[in-house]
């Protein structure tokens, strides 16, 4: 039998204090997790205005006219000559323009 009791609460009280931190530890994970996914939508967009740049390049280097590389990316051409493209995903948009190189 055990005769040492005081050893026993202190030994119990450790016990719950990890699990306390160990449950606390796996929640801000969770919290973490969730506010973090929305952070990630920037990056993406950018690298698909990214993508159709370089998109609108190969179809420029194929021989088709910046206007006709433009529609087929989805994006326009402005009265002064540049590119716009506009991308959105989940609600942020982007509107990109640039100088044609060669106009």
């Amino acid at each position: 039998m055990i005769k040492n009791k005081r050893g026993d609460i202190s030994i119990t009280i450790l016990v719950i204090g990890v699990f306390a931190v160990c449950v606390l530890a796996i929640v801000s994970f969770f919290i973490s997790k969730s506010s973090a996914q929305g952070n990630f939508i920037a990056p993406a967009v950018f690298e698909n205005v990214s993508s159709q740049v370089e998109s609108f390049y190969i179809y420029l280097d194929s021989g088709m006219t910046p206007q006709q590389a433009a529609n087929r990316i989805g994006a326009q051409i402005n009265p002064k000559g540049q590119l716009v493209i506009n991308a959105e995903q989940r609600g942020m948009a982007v509107s990109y323009s640039m100088k044609i190189n060669g106009n």
